[in-house]
This record gives structure tokens, sequence and C-alpha cells, in this order.
């Protein structure tokens, strides 16, 4: 359960400090999830509390990061996750690391929001540490 201070803005049960996401309401209530435009980054395991009710999450042009492990561990392939929409689909680096440290960086194309799903479905089903970082405007 997450505690936060007064810099935090609740905007219908999605948590921002400035221009970052950093956490989700249990209570959050909805089949898709909307990140709202303006938005630079989303913190690790932000997404840790969303119910198993959202389908969709949609992300703004102006997302720049996705920190380590977006979504909560239980993420599997039973979770009703079905498309993570990009706002912007271009310069996307997907770094991974695994144990002993080594860190691999891919370039990966996020402009299908079912494949996305399953992505991050896989990763994180599989214990795999990763983040996304856009490099390009």
């Amino acid at each position: 359960k997450y505690t936060y201070g007064p810099s935090v803005e609740n905007v219908d049960g999605v948590y921002y400090v400035g221009k970052w996401l950093v956490g989700v309401s249990s209570q959050y209530a909805g089949e898709t999830l909307t990140v709202r435009e303006g938005t630079l980054g989303i913190s690790p395991s932000a997404f840790n509390n969303v119910n198993s009710e959202v389908v969709t999450v949609i992300l703004p042009e102006s997302l720049r990061y996705i920190n380590t492990n977006p979504f909560n561990y239980n993420l599997d392939e039973s979770d009703p996750l079905a498309s993570v929409v990009f706002g912007n689909t271009t310069g996307w680096t997907l770094y991974e690391s695994r144990f002993g440290g080594s860190v691999t960086a891919t370039e990966i194309d996020v402009s299908d929001p079912e494949a996305m799903a399953e992505l991050f479905k896989e990763k994180t089903s599989n214990h795999i540490n990763f983040y996304l970082v856009r490099t390009e405007p």
C-alpha cells in the first residue's frame, strides 16, 4: 500500500509527482488506464496495485522512460492486460539486465499494442528486469 506526501497528485486513482507517474490505486476502476499527456516517465513498479480489470494502458506522446518492471511480478499470461498503446512509437530502446549484471540494449518496435502487452507479460512473468527509454524526440 502506498503512502504519499503532499507533493503527490491523485488524478482519478493515478498518482503523479511532477511529470512522473508513481503509482496507481488498487481502487482504480475501469478497463482502460490512460496516462496523462505531459508525463515523462513511469516509476519502477508503478502499476503493481492495478486491479485485474485493466485491459488497456494508453501511454502519452510525451513519455520517454518506463522504469524497471512497471507491472507486478504476478503479471502473467492469464492477466487480462491485452494492449499497451504508445503515443509515440519511434526511438524506443529496451534494456534488459540478467543475473551477473550484464545489460543488453535492443531497439524495439512498440507500434503493436498487443505485442507490447505480451512483451510486458513475458518479461515480468520470467522475472527479467527491464526498462524502456525513448532516445528520439
